[in-house]
């Protein structure tokens, strides 16, 4: 997997700590890790500073396989969307949360 841009904790600086409870990490290209013969899970293992990022991330992580048109990749992401809401009271974040955390601040 190629790494772009910067990563959530370097991100994180711009935003409010309850950021992350909003936050899921999204993979793509999914078909180089099968393509590999490694797991996301090997592939994180072997990234402590993306596994880092990633254990900030209330979400959590997704990984699409961008050969695999199966729909249920889709279904599955939204599932997880929806866990995360459901865990943050039913609700997403918002400018307003941000303004009222910095403004706190």
């Amino acid at each position: 997997m190629r790494r772009s841009g910067l990563f959530w904790s370097e991100r994180l600086e711009f935003f409010a700590d309850e950021a992350s409870n909003y936050t899921m990490v999204l993979f793509t290209h999914g078909d180089h890790l099968d393509e590999d013969d490694v797991t996301i899970e090997d592939f994180l293992l072997e990234n402590p500073r993306l596994q880092s990022s990633i254990s900030q991330c209330s979400g959590g992580y997704h990984v699409f396989n961008n050969k695999d048109q199966n729909p249920s990749q889709v279904t599955e992401l939204l599932e997880k969307i929806n866990k995360m809401v459901k865990m943050n009271g039913g609700s997403h974040y918002t400018t307003e949360i941000l303004l009222k955390l910095v403004t706190v601040k």
